[in-house]
């Protein structure tokens, strides 16, 4: 008796399957990347300077640039000098969202009436007239800063190379000691 596919048919017919199994493995693998492409959209980024500057009190946020073997640092100066809120400086880690960040691993310390005259007086004028800076090309080491300009959030960033940044930044950088230790 022949096969209906020719003589030969018995070394091409499939042993039969469960099309469940195909259709549950096709589910499962569309399942794990839905979650990966949620996982990765939703995890935590640091925020940008511009999205801190943008509330609360927070004045003037100077990202600092990355160093091998430390967490990104941002110096932030807040408080609106009244006595309830006096100035302050804080210098921490910029990445608070990473598990691996301790929130107590910050320097603080208020911000003396002559820093915050010269920090204030580089922030009205960029503010009212940006300052022309050299563009940041990729792989360039830069400070990201943003600025509080007005009493409605409006604000500004901009990347500084490091030999622009104003003595002003420089120098709050340099008195404000990093929790990570050497910088």
């Amino acid at each position: 008796m022949k096969s209906p596919r020719g003589s030969s048919g018995f070394l091409f017919k499939r042993p039969p399957f469960d099309k469940r199994v195909v259709v549950g493995f096709v589910l499962t693998v569309l399942a794990l990347w839905t979650v990966g492409l949620f996982t990765i959209y939703f995890s935590p980024h640091p925020p940008t300077t511009l999205s801190i500057v943008s509330r609360g009190t927070f004045l003037i946020i100077i990202r600092l640039p990355p160093t091998p073997g430390h967490l990104q640092e941002d110096v932030t100066v807040a408080g609106d000098g009244s006595q309830k809120d006096p100035r302050k400086v804080i210098r921490g880690p910029s990445d608070a969202a990473r598990s691996d960040v301790s929130i107590t691993g910050y320097t603080r310390r208020p911000l003396t009436a002559l820093e915050w005259e010269a920090l204030n007086a580089v922030r009205m004028a960029w503010c009212q007239h940006p300052s022309q800076l050299q563009p940041v090309r990729v792989g360039d080491t830069f400070y990201d800063i943003a600025l509080r300009c007005g009493d409605n959030y409006e604000s500004k960033a901009f990347l500084v190379p490091p030999n622009q940044l104003p003595e002003p930044f420089a120098a709050l950088i340099k008195a404000v000691p990093s929790p990570q230790g050497m910088r």
